[in-house]
């Protein structure tokens, strides 16, 4: 059966992939991308688009993340991808849901809203998206 390469550790709520992205090994990422059974999270990361619809049509719940904390939204307004944004809030994706204070995260990227990573991030057609879908803060 193998590893579930989509669980994440304790500490740093990171997945295998995001461990070998991290440290570059990109051979074993490319892998592991090719192979395996990548999460939502991981799939925004690396801008698989597809691969984001895809597992949302497999498992609508996705939509605010593996603990329904809202990961997806916020990493994409983060990184700017707009195509990604557009899936998930068609998908019904959670404007109001922060982030929490585990992983690896530093203390002044705690408590941020997709609307705010968007903002501090200068993505501004996506924080205009987020307002008039309804995010507020």
């Amino acid at each position: 059966q193998g590893a579930d390469v989509r669980i994440r550790d304790a500490q740093h709520v990171a997945t295998q992939l995001s461990w070998a992205l991290y440290f570059g090994h990109k051979q074993l990422a490319d892998y592991m991308i090719d192979n395996c059974s990548i999460d939502i999270v991981d799939a925004i990361n690396l801008d698989k688009n597809d691969m984001v619809e895809k597992l949302l049509a497999q498992d609508p719940v996705l939509v605010d993340g593996l603990l329904g904390l809202g990961e997806p939204l916020r990493m994409a307004a983060k990184k700017g991808n707009e195509a990604i944004i557009d899936i998930l809030l068609a998908s019904g994706a959670n404007l109001k849901i922060y982030d929490v204070k585990i992983g690896m995260f530093e203390p002044q990227e705690l408590e941020f809203t997709a609307l705010q990573w968007a903002k501090r991030n200068g993505h501004s057609k996506i924080a205009r998206k987020l307002q008039q879908a309804g995010a507020e803060r």
